[in-house]
């Protein structure tokens, strides 16, 4: 049975009237949320160009964030917090477009050997690139299980500190997630290449078409 009543679905302009009668000759109730989306997208990015300058270490769960920003304050925190946090990057190597994957471990004396021997927590966010929510509310557990944010809820806390490590990566898919900040708000999957579209090869080895870009991340595992 399914969880929701509801479906969202995103049509062309020029499909909705055909679009409603379909829905509507199964006998299923259709409403217009947004007529324009495109025209939202490019709002929220002019509301994005005229923000202040965010100074390096500080946040603010009033906007989305650029990847940067997060990550100065992932390491900013963890200076705060040395005692219980520290941030690395996930991978010896960097991404298809350069950039690193950085995460955060925050457990009760953190540089001790001990604590590397507690059960360990994995929590990551950012694997679909537009879903900006994702690495915010990643965010906002670190700074909650730092004392950052939640401060009435430390005597909880620091029991599951003491008790565990926590890794967390706050967006996993870095190269799509600042592709949605610069060129396509809509962009879901990651930025490396995967083949040419409709696997058509030109004579020189290249896309006789265009080349295809990215992989579905969250369907790219080894194991099920």
């Amino acid at each position: 049975e399914p969880s929701s009543k509801f479906l969202d679905i995103l049509v062309a302009p020029k499909n909705i009237a055909r679009c409603e009668r379909v829905l509507k000759s199964q006998n299923l109730s259709v409403q217009v949320l947004n007529k324009n989306v495109g025209l939202s997208v490019r709002r929220q990015r002019s509301i994005q160009q005229s923000s202040p300058y965010v100074t390096v270490g500080s946040f603010s769960y009033t906007a989305y964030h650029r990847l940067t920003v997060m990550y100065d304050h992932l390491d900013a925190a963890a200076a705060r917090h040395s005692d219980k946090a520290e941030t690395f990057n996930l991978t010896n190597m960097s991404t298809y477009e350069g950039r690193k994957i950085q995460a955060i471990r925050i457990t009760s004396n953190v540089t001790s050997p001990a604590s590397r021997e507690r059960p360990l927590v994995w929590i990551d966010g950012g694997i679909h690139a537009r879903e900006w929510v994702s690495p915010a509310t990643v965010m906002y557990l670190i700074d909650s299980l730092l004392g950052e944010q939640e401060q009435g809820r430390s005597d909880d806390v620091t029991p599951l500190l003491e008790k565990f490590q926590f890794v967390v990566a706050p967006c996993i898919n870095s190269d799509g997630y600042e592709y949605t900040h610069q060129m396509d708000r809509l962009w879901r999957k990651t930025r490396k290449p995967s083949g040419c579209k409709n696997k058509k090869y030109n004579w020189f080895g290249g896309c006789f078409f265009r080349t295809c870009y990215g992989a579905d991340s969250n369907r790219n595992w080894a194991t099920h």
